[in-house]
């Protein structure tokens, strides 16, 4: 204690009492009715993973939530917790899984070297050397002859395995460099990942193929994915995440915080409006039907596999933004150890878009 039994300060401490300024503040881009929304989806469905909303003309971050989260109440239970309940999901890295062949479909529909109007034929699987990479999505049988957009909504390995030999690695690397893949989104919490994406120098015709697939050399958190949604939902043009939106100086002014980096266009409007046709036909009849909610929407699922290896379920990945023809929500739900981003991500994110477009 810094004082006697009579509350005197003790002598000789030298104490002075001084006036603190005004504290600063903050505001954050956090919209509390949506944030409560997603908080209660990933609570009621007991959901091991994260959910990402952002606003799809801006890009501030509306709502993010990671599960499990840590009891506060007995620290040593979450320490032991295997499901790690001290990762923040929502700015952990991850392999993306057939949501990477979004940013390949920008690629080679911005680049010029994939025209959008050829037609291709699966026949269940594709060889490469010794590897042979099967179609899951057509039950070993082959899509047969399909267009661009047909093999997108149906998440077609063969198909974009054929469209990443035929791409420079190199410019796909730079395209989800654009989109925000690879480097940390600055937004003020110390813990995110970088995630990685390859320099496509030197790679092999199977690491190609798998990264088409997004299941090697490549990954990415469900902030970088969200931020990949909303750039394309907003025709091209990225605006970078951002949680804080102002501050309050000392004298009390209200300061707007810019972003932490330009806005910037990715893809031509023209490049942006053929992928969000492709990705509204992945909800029409595609891999993401049971993901369409009241409103309509445009996404694209994602499974991958899991690194602890093949006895442990797959992770589940649907990534989105609503409504379809005036979007005002870039979505991502991840679900570790969901088993499949179709029939377990995509119904969640019909419950949370039919939520937070009817707040």
């Amino acid at each position: 204690s810094l004082t006697d039994g009579m509350r005197r300060p003790l002598p000789g401490l030298g104490l002075r009492s001084v006036e603190l300024p005004n504290p600063h503040g903050y505001f954050l881009t956090i919209d509390y009715s949506i944030q409560k929304t997603v908080e209660t989806v990933l609570d009621q469905g007991k959901i091991c993973g994260a959910i990402v909303v952002l606003d799809a003309k801006n890009g501030d971050i509306l709502a993010m939530a990671s599960r499990p989260m840590v009891d506060l109440n007995n620290l040593g239970e979450s320490l032991k917790d295997p499901e790690s309940p001290f990762i923040n999901r929502a700015i952990t890295a991850y392999p993306p899984g057939s949501i990477f062949k979004t940013v390949l479909l920008c690629a080679g529909l911005d680049s010029g070297v994939i025209s959008g109007t050829e037609l291709f034929r699966d026949q269940g699987y594709i060889d490469i050397g010794e590897n042979r990479w099967n179609c899951p999505t057509s039950d070993g049988k082959g899509h047969g002859l399909l267009n661009l957009a047909e093999a997108f909504a149906y998440s077609c390995n063969p198909v974009f395995i054929e469209l990443a030999l035929r791409l420079n690695p190199v410019l796909i690397g730079d395209y989800a460099e654009k989109f925000g893949f690879g480097r940390p989104l600055n937004i003020g919490l110390g813990d995110e990942t970088w995630g990685e994406v390859p320099s496509g120098i030197g790679l092999s015709l199977g690491e190609r193929a798998n990264l088409a697939l997004g299941q090697q050399l490549i990954s990415a958190t469900p902030l970088q994915v969200a931020s990949l949604i909303q750039t394309i939902a907003n025709d091209g043009l990225r605006f970078p995440p951002r949680l804080i939106k102002a501050k309050i100086a000392p004298n009390g002014e209200i300061i707007e915080l810019p972003h932490s980096e330009p806005v910037a266009r990715v893809i031509k409007p023209e490049t942006a409006y053929r992928v969000k046709k492709m990705m509204a036909a992945v909800l029409e009849y595609g891999t993401g039907r049971e993901a369409q909610p009241l409103c309509k929407a445009a996404g694209k699922t994602g499974t991958v596999q899991n690194k602890e290896g093949m006895e442990h379920p797959d992770h589940a990945w649907f990534a989105g933004y609503a409504p379809l023809h005036a979007p005002r929500y870039a979505v991502v739900v991840f679900c570790e150890k969901g088993v499949s981003g179709g029939k377990t991500a995509g119904p969640i994110f019909r419950e949370l878009v039919d939520k937070i477009t009817s707040l």
